[in-house]
């Protein structure tokens, strides 16, 4: 099988003349064509014109031609680009394309270049039917630096089907819980709650940063700040407290909510677009009120008059405050719903409107307000940015000293170990460096551990 352009020369079978010519000889059948091709790379070559109509002006030409932009791999750029460039020069007068972007090559997981010899190819078929399709596309287009090699691990494709999963889910939460009668409106900046106007913000400064790094084709860091708010802020946080808002009774507010929740999510299937175009078409078609396609959607602009900052800190508090009663409880080995009052060292009126928050996501059963120091009473002293919370058990505190008693015991026993080992001249003078000094870092760390726990039962007694 020949691929490319057949050599336009003809050997005449009775006379044995060479014909090299634009036309085949009128009389064929006496003449044989070359039976091969010119080079691969000058048939390539003319593809950014030719497969457009030329020599003929066409419609398609006329529209297409000159082009915006062409990826391709630092390995052709001599075989492949430059000889576009010269063809598109000689035969249309035009350079054919504004801009070129450079991708390296996939190689396997130990950086070798991947090939039938050494056995270490990956059918993207496989691939594809394991993971699907936008997944291998999804991890492709954002785990690699612009003009450098990127490795195939297939973890990293996993962990892209587990984002993708993670919108999927999203979207069926959102699509199911809006009323059936909803329409998409503009947002009311000043009509919001402070979460919302939280979560806004922060979609729209993604949204610019985003496309800020699209314009620049570099799809890696796009694809970052997309993942960060996707995981980070809407999931993780928005998405759940806003449940909050929705069980309330303030129908303003919840109306508000199904709007917000609604520009996020699209939003976001649009930025995902131009990286998982399936998952993202099959979310399209299920909203309210949609196009025909997804291709018929604009994409997301960046809209400077939606950022409303003044109760950003607020909210981050807020977050601070929860995470943190979390991770006293994860420390102390509570359960997460295990009750807690809260003391929280703030003005009159600051944190208004949001125990509700703090009741549901972080069990504070009572909640109190203080002006005044908080750090010297009974409890855990947290210091959380730019706020101060004091967590107050809602337990029998005997229990809470016991496992406190038991964690010491445990610290105690792994100090005990540490220095011996570190004491013992046959194992400093035999073992490696990196042995010895991974010892003295746990020492450290229990000894900073062991700290940490008396101090924490010194303030329940």
């Amino acid at each position: 099988m020949w691929w490319g352009h057949r050599i336009p020369a003809y050997y005449n079978k009775i006379t044995g003349e060479v014909l090299v010519s634009e036309e085949a000889p009128k009389d064929m059948k006496n003449w044989e064509q070359d039976s091969d091709v010119l080079d691969t790379w000058f048939s390539s070559g003319l593809w950014p014109f030719s497969s457009l109509g030329w020599p003929e002006e066409t419609e398609d030409f006329k529209r297409y031609f000159p082009t915006d932009a062409l990826s391709t791999g630092y390995d052709i750029i001599f075989f492949w680009v430059s000889r576009m460039i010269f063809q598109a020069l000689e035969n249309t007068k035009e350079i054919p394309f504004k801009t070129v972007t450079i991708h390296g090559l996939v190689r396997d997981q130990k950086g070798k270049k991947m090939s039938k010899s050494l056995g270490n190819g990956v059918d993207p078929i496989e691939v594809i039917n394991k993971y699907g399709a936008d997944a291998l596309r999804y991890f492709l287009t954002t785990n690699s630096t612009p003009g450098q090699d990127m490795r195939y691990i297939e973890e990293k494709v996993e962990s892209s089907a587990n984002y993708l999963n993670k919108i999927w889910n999203a979207a069926r939460y959102i699509l199911g819980i809006i009323p059936s009668d909803f329409y998409e409106k503009p947002l009311v900046v000043n009509e919001l709650l402070p979460l919302d106007k939280w979560i806004i913000s922060r979609l729209e400064k993604t949204i610019k940063s985003v496309t800020n790094n699209m314009e620049k084709y570099d799809f890696n860091a796009a694809s970052s700040h997309l993942y960060n708010f996707v995981y980070d802020d809407f999931c993780s946080q928005y998405l759940e407290m806003s449940k909050v808002t929705l069980s309330s009774n303030d129908q303003n507010a919840i109306a508000n909510t199904y709007q917000v929740l609604m520009k996020c999510l699209k939003d976001i299937v649009l930025m995902i677009y131009p990286y998982t175009p399936f998952i993202a078409e099959e979310l399209y078609l299920n909203f309210p009120n949609h196009l025909e396609s997804i291709v018929l959607e604009p994409y997301p602009v960046f809209n400077k008059k939606l950022i409303d900052s003044k109760d950003d800190d607020k909210v981050n508090l807020l977050l601070d405050y929860i995470k943190a009663v979390r991770n006293y409880k994860i420390e102390n080995k509570m359960a997460p719903n295990a009750s807690v009052d809260l003391m929280i060292k703030s003005t009159v009126g600051y944190f208004e409107g949001f125990n509700s928050y703090l009741s549901r996501f972080a069990f504070a059963k009572h909640i109190k307000v203080s002006e005044t120091d908080i750090s010297k009473h009974k409890g855990e002293f947290i210091l959380c940015n730019n706020g101060e919370l004091l967590i107050e058990l809602d337990t029998n505190s005997e229990d809470l000293i016991k496992k406190i008693n038991d964690s010491i015991k445990l610290e105690e026993s792994e100090i005990e170990r540490a220095k011996k080992m570190l004491s013992n001249p046959s194992f400093v003078a035999k073992a490696p460096k990196e042995k010895i000094d991974l010892e003295k870092e746990k020492l450290q760390k229990h000894e900073e551990s062991l700290r940490l726990l008396i101090s924490k039962k010194e303030k329940l007694q």
